[in-house]
């Protein structure tokens, strides 16, 4: 872990600004949706205020490449807005595994682009691969049981309505509330 390295008195930090045709975008990363407009606006955002956040990622020792494990919006605003480098905190790649899930959550759960599908998607992996409950899960993410419970009942609907679900036009409280799927007017 991050403590047991820097208890052992090794660096865990090296920040570098790297080419972006250095860096690739994790697979399996959560969002899958990445809406043009508002990446158009980060764009902006950046060639006015530079990056503000580092991105973190991991080399691969065997190809010299860097892959993300956060920071693909701002990899994608950078492109954009013609900026060559992004600035990421590089972690070792163990280190990273371990905690690219749940760095990639902070990030995505609380910005309102992250389609809920996706959101409860991710959600039900996690469970799924660390072996735990909703309560558990909840615990871990900083927000309530019934959060989760919501979430997860997304993934239960057909894909219209999932996909009405991400389009705004059926209300996740209806699906929440186990009642007739409603369209908002």
């Amino acid at each position: 872990s991050v403590d047991r390295a820097a208890a052992a008195g090794e660096s865990v930090e090296n920040v570098l600004r790297i080419p972006l045709d250095q860096l690739d975008e994790d697979p399996d990363n959560c969002r899958r949706h990445f809406d043009q407009e508002e990446l158009a606006a980060f764009a902006e955002g950046l060639k006015r205020h530079g990056q503000l956040q580092n991105a973190v990622a991991w080399k691969n020792p065997s190809t010299g490449r860097y892959q993300l494990v956060v920071g693909h919006r701002r990899f994608r605003a950078c492109k954009l807005a013609g900026i060559p480098t992004l600035v990421v905190l590089v972690l070792p790649r163990d280190i990273a595994e371990q905690l690219k899930i749940e760095m990639q959550l902070a990030e995505n759960t609380t910005r309102s682009d992250l389609r809920p599908t996706e959101l409860a998607a991710r959600w039900k992996g996690l469970m799924e691969a660390w072996g735990i409950s909703g309560n558990e899960l909840a615990k871990r993410l900083g927000v309530s049981q019934a959060t989760v419970s919501k979430k997860l009942k997304l993934l239960k609907l057909s894909e219209a309505e999932r996909a009405a679900v991400d389009a705004g036009t059926l209300t996740q409280a209806k699906v929440a509330q186990g009642k007739k799927a409603t369209r908002k007017a």
